[in-house]
């Protein structure tokens, strides 16, 4: 399982601790042939600032998860970006609105992806003889009984005479962390984005709960808005 080092490799090898093996393999996930030497040293790692059990203000909540959002922006992007399968089979069917859908076998190993209805795929098919590449964008649209990923393909230019040799790319999109970071310079610089008891409570400040007389509306759409399942109504009910 493991070669015998060379008659001139070093010898005495270097102990890791927990943390240094952690960032490693992180750094193995951009940079697969880094090396302990890859490493930043102490005092080189961006400093961030350590959470708090209480904040000063909307400002101080900013400061301190806005990086973090980021880092794991960041993260989550290379994690996704860097998981691709090869070698799929995929079955071509129409949709009820006659649009074109890949359906397909997700390998469950891929437990880091966790695709869900509306993700963006990529699929790829590699050039063969005198076939061009071809690749084209989709969007899951449901999951079959067979538990197949069912792929609304964009575009009517699909080579439906092949079934097997694609792979497929998991398309990143920044938009949930988009949101919680203008969620976050909302809470820091409107006054009126938040109530100020959920404005103290969210800042870890002792703070008396207000006392609701009335009860849950039975009525809880929002003009513009879509409307809510009966899911998502019943959970906006429970929290109010």
């Amino acid at each position: 399982l493991i070669k015998a080092p060379d008659a001139g490799a070093p010898r005495g090898p270097r102990e890791l601790t927990p943390g240094e093996q952690a960032r490693l393999e992180e750094l193995w996930r951009t940079r697969p042939a880094a090396t302990v030497d890859d490493l930043p040293g102490p005092g080189e790692e961006e400093a961030r600032e350590p959470v708090p059990l209480a904040f000063e203000d909307g400002y101080h909540y900013q400061n301190v998860f806005g990086p973090l959002t980021k880092l794991e922006e960041e993260t989550d992007q290379q994690m996704k970006e860097a998981l691709t399968v090869e070698g799929v089979q995929v079955r071509w069917d129409v949709g009820l609105n006659r649009r074109r859908q890949a359906c397909f076998q997700y390998p469950k190993a891929e437990v880091e992806a966790r695709l869900a209805v509306g993700d963006e795929l990529r699929l790829r098919l590699p050039a063969s003889g005198e076939r061009a590449a071809w690749e084209g964008l989709g969007t899951i649209v449901r999951f079959s009984a067979q538990e197949e990923v069912v792929l609304e393909m964009r575009g009517g230019d699909a080579p439906t005479a092949v079934a097997a040799g694609f792979a497929v790319d998991i398309v990143w999109r920044p938009i949930s962390y988009d949101r919680m970071q203008m969620a976050m310079r909302r809470f820091a610089v409107e006054e009126e984005s938040v109530s100020g008891y959920l404005y103290h409570r969210l800042l870890g400040h002792a703070v008396d709960e207000p006392t609701i007389t009335r009860p849950p509306p039975t009525d809880l759409a929002v003009p513009g808005l879509q409307a809510l399942n009966h899911s998502q109504q019943y959970a906006v009910t429970q929290a109010l």
